[in-house]
């Protein structure tokens, strides 16, 4: 359906010729712009529809993909656990709808992997550092308070970018600064959000 022009009363057909011209004079229109629609015409502009999320998936169906991957993660010692993790996300994912299109993970088990190897190797060496000497122990928690609101913000990061709905991807864009500075309210307030507003 499209909008026709609107047309001035003193307007003549675009047939019609100028009495004592050879000229024929077109239809005059409007300054206002013409608009094409291509749908049904609402009848209110400001009113919003709410949409809700709907969960499709069964305990069931989750229990036999919890055993599967509790069995796999013993027998591989918590190899498989970064594969577990991903088919779990997607699963979720995969069985959470909104307008009747459902969400998707695309995540890549080997980063999660490598991810838990790096926090693995953190945890030992701050379980570890005081019994080698003090000093290193201070410099292990020193490198913990430095690389742990970073590694926070890649996680984040990695778990938006990967969820996609209809094709399109989430993004996380919050600068190491940010994530600092929100780091540093959180340890002097204990609430981020709040910090500074009454």
């Amino acid at each position: 359906m499209s909008v026709e022009p609107s047309v001035g009363s003193d307007c003549l057909p675009t047939e019609a010729p100028i009495p004592g011209s050879d000229v024929v004079r077109p239809p005059a229109v409007s300054a206002e712009p013409v608009a094409a629609i291509s749908g049904p015409v609402s009848q209110s502009t400001d009113k919003c529809t709410r949409a809700h999320l709907t969960f499709t998936g069964t305990g069931a169906e989750y229990f036999r993909i919890w055993v599967v991957h509790v069995l796999l993660s013993v027998l591989t010692l918590g190899i498989y656990s970064a594969w577990a993790k991903v088919r779990k996300a997607r699963w979720f994912a995969q069985h959470t709808r909104l307008l009747g299109d459902a969400f998707d993970y695309h995540g890549q088990p080997k980063r999660i992997l490598l991810g838990r190897l790096v926090a693995l190797a953190l945890f030992v060496a701050y379980s570890r550092s005081f019994e080698w000497s003090r000093t290193t122990g201070l410099v292990v928690i020193a490198v913990l308070l430095v690389l742990g609101p970073i590694l926070v913000n890649s996680a984040q990061r990695f778990r938006m970018t990967n969820t996609s709905w209809r094709g399109v991807r989430f993004g996380f864009d919050a600068t190491p600064w940010k994530v600092y500075a929100h780091a540093c309210r959180f340890c002097c307030c204990g609430q981020p959000a709040h910090c500074g507003r009454r």
